[in-house]
């Protein structure tokens, strides 16, 4: 289905199920159920307006609580941060009376999903972590599920790709074992975002597509936004450039429905790192000056070195090639989600590779192995190890450690390709193809006259 027809299909079921859920709520006694559906469509500015209202409404503690929490997960999605942990706070007052353990494992989970695109680590993980303990003190495998996934989340932000997998994995099997598909739902695109990193590039098609399904089925369109965002970044490994613009072009028309301004920065640079290399030079660095303003207005930490990584890699131009990675070095200084580690060093490590700047690839494979060394994960480490590998074979000369040279490099090339990481297969080949030709020529010389 294209992606437009698929959005105006989607709009329309979305209609359908507010009109079902608006029957079944009109006449409901507690506030805040009208406004909890159309959070669950998708439709956070509406949801905002509805829970202000209700918070009229509210007339004991629960209800005060269950209001407040409804309008600081609105303004979440709305990428009001500060504005949401002030009304968790709220929520938390309401909550802290006896009997209500469940309540506040869902608040700190929320306190938790808040911190995560601030950047703020240490105190994300500490969030979720108290949501567990108030699920398990409650008995809420509900609120164990939800903050499971949390500390996945959590896990993630810090680059500790291994825990965090665990985490989303058995977060998922609980999910789906009690029948809590929107949470099931929810953490599938990230289940697969974690398997890039393991590089298990077909594992993480398949949970992006497994989640796909769901979120379609049940009109959840943060999710299948998700999804989307995670399966173009497959498909930008996978080299895969055409799919990755399709992918990105979906998620993106789903982010600004959403009003998802975070998202749509990070989908929006990825779209033009697509047609970037797809020889759309201009366009794409107009997109992703776009998404770089985007960033600044939602949260630099979340998705800047990521966007500043892209524009390294897209523009012709050198003076903004160098800028846009010392820009991206100061905000990774500053504290950012993992993924902009990765996708920045990524970017200044294949750019120096391409420019012959030795000791700066050096340096930058150098900070990529410290950031791991806490929990190294497959993807960095075989980033290290091509790295290393292409510097030596741009400093050789057709010497005697040519061959074994190059039996590393078709050591690599091949765990590329089984790992299905297409996009690094170019400069190994190159390498390769230089050092053949070069060592043919230095043997040509030695030879009889």
């Amino acid at each position: 289905m294209p992606s437009q027809c698929l959005v105006n299909h989607q709009e329309r079921s979305i209609s359908a199920i507010a009109v079902q859920k608006s029957r079944r709520t009109d006449h409901s006694d507690s506030p805040g159920l009208k406004s909890d559906g159309l959070l669950d469509l998708g439709l956070p500015t509406q949801s905002l307006q509805a829970f202000r209202q209700a918070q009229l409404l509210a007339s004991d503690a629960a209800q005060r609580a269950r209001v407040w929490l409804g309008t600081a997960a609105a303004l979440r999605l709305l990428d009001r941060y500060d504005e949401a942990l002030a009304a968790l706070r709220e929520a938390e007052q309401a909550a802290a009376v006896p009997g209500q353990p469940e309540r506040l494992a869902e608040i700190e989970s929320l306190r938790g999903n808040l911190y995560f695109p601030k950047g703020d680590m240490e105190e994300c993980l500490a969030a979720h972590q108290r949501a567990l303990s108030h699920a398990r003190a409650a008995g809420s495998v509900l609120g164990e599920a939800r903050a499971l996934g949390g500390l996945g989340d959590a896990y993630y932000q810090q680059g500790r790709m291994l825990t965090a997998h665990a985490h989303f994995v058995r977060c998922v099997e609980l999910a789906r074992a009690h029948g809590f598909i929107r949470i099931e739902c929810a953490n599938l695109p990230m289940v697969g975002a974690v398997e890039l990193f393991r590089n298990e590039l077909a594992a993480a098609q398949a949970s992006c597509e497994e989640g796909l399904r769901l979120a379609r089925r049940i009109s959840d369109a943060r999710s299948e936004m998700l999804a989307c965002d995670v399966m173009t970044s497959t498909a930008q490994l996978a080299g895969d450039w055409p799919r990755a613009e399709a992918h990105a072009r979906l998620a993106l028309a789903l982010t600004r429905r959403l009003e998802a301004r975070r998202f749509e920065a990070e989908v929006l640079a990825r779209l033009g790192l697509a047609i970037g290399a797809l020889g759309q030079v201009q366009e794409a660095e107009s997109l992703l000056d776009e998404a770089l303003q985007l960033s600044h207005a939602s949260g630099v930490r979340y998705s800047g070195p990521t966007v500043l990584a892209f524009l390294a890699r897209t523009t012709r131009d050198p003076d903004k090639q160098l800028d846009a990675l010392r820009q991206g070095e100061a905000m990774l200084a500053q504290g950012c989600v993992s993924h902009c580690h990765v996708d920045l060093l990524e970017a200044a490590i294949d750019v120096s590779l391409a420019e012959r700047r030795w000791q700066e690839a050096e340096r930058y494979l150098a900070a990529l192995q410290d950031y791991m060394q806490h929990e190294p994960f497959p993807w960095g480490d075989f980033l290290i190890r091509r790295g290393r590998a292409l510097i030596c074979a741009g400093r050789e000369e057709g010497g005697a450690s040519t061959p074994p040279l190059c039996a590393r490099l078709r050591l690599l090339r091949d765990e590329a390709h089984a790992a299905g990481l297409n996009a690094s297969l170019g400069a190994i080949d190159a390498a390769l193809e230089r050092l053949t030709a070069t060592s043919r020529i230095g043997q040509d010389a030695s030879g009889p006259p």
